[in-house]
């Protein structure tokens, strides 16, 4: 499972509404894909892989 915040960069139309709205997510990934972790170092100010 991927959890996205609320604040994840996306494509789509900003809600305007009260009401949340349910998101689908989905993606093919070759067998032979390497895995990455990638993160903000926030005291560094930094993008960590």
């Amino acid at each position: 499972m991927i959890v996205y915040l609320e604040k994840t960069l996306h494509g789509s139309y900003p809600n305007e509404i009260l009401e949340t709205r349910p998101v689908f997510h989905g993606s093919v990934i070759h067998k032979k894909a390497k895995i990455q972790y990638i993160r903000l170092t926030e005291s560094q100010d930094e993008v960590e892989i």
